[in-house]
């Protein structure tokens, strides 16, 4: 099946800003290396999900965004228990145990 123009052009331009978006910088030797991903991405893209497969819905996406912002600060509550848990030894913050131990220790005093 042959792609339509359009859809090639709107996935490309899709990868390459969003390319733009994840680079610190907007070197000559970054926005080549770019292209060339952004070029990968849309081949691979195309190949796995051909432009009939589907169709993207708005609604559906505006649907799906709280979800998404709620899963993700989840997701970062969580990386940031298991950090703490990870180096709790070497910031000296003692578990959850020891902290309440401590503290009822300091009221009793």
């Amino acid at each position: 099946m042959k792609t339509p123009p359009g859809t090639l052009a709107l996935r490309g331009s899709m990868y390459f800003a969003l390319w733009l978006v994840l680079m610190p910088s907007a070197k000559p030797g970054d926005l080549a290396f770019g292209l060339v991903a952004a070029f990968a991405a849309t081949w691979s893209s195309l190949a796995l999900l051909p432009p009939a497969a589907g169709q993207l819905r708005p609604g559906a996406l505006l649907l799906y965004f709280p979800r998404f912002l709620w899963k993700s600060v989840l997701a970062g509550f969580d990386i940031a228990r298991r950090t703490v848990a990870k180096y709790r030894e070497a910031m000296g913050i003692g578990s959850s145990v020891q902290r309440r131990r401590q503290k009822a220790l300091e009221g009793v005093g």
